[in-house]
């Protein structure tokens, strides 16, 4: 599955590039982010994601990206209950922003 986020030709489909160089204060944040942070509010400032399922090809995408990856996976036991879990990659990995604890089955509509 492959979807995008933000509207072609408007401000959304602008890259937000991460201050890589921003002091790191543990326990407070990164790059620019801060701990618990919600989720809307960052994918707000990100702009356009280009959201995958865990399950598809995302190494080669991954090695060649330059902007924002969102990767949608479910964390459980097969038949059981699970946990949406929402990751905001940035490069290749050179920011991941991790947001879960939803529950549920149905979770991807």
């Amino acid at each position: 599955m492959k979807l995008v986020s933000g509207s072609p030709g408007g401000k959304a489909m602008s890259i937000y590039t991460p201050d890589l160089m921003a002091e790191l204060i543990p326990a407070k944040g990164a790059a620019g982010f801060e701990i618990g942070e919600g989720f809307d509010s960052v994918l707000k400032r990100v702009g356009f994601v280009e959201w995958h399922d865990k399950d598809s090809t995302l190494d080669e995408k991954l090695s060649s990206n330059t902007g924002w990856i969102g990767v949608k996976s479910r964390c459980g036991l097969p038949g059981g209950p699970c946990t949406l879990v929402q990751s905001l990659i940035y490069m290749n990995d050179v920011i991941c922003l991790e947001f879960g604890g939803r529950k549920g089955a149905d979770l991807f509509n």
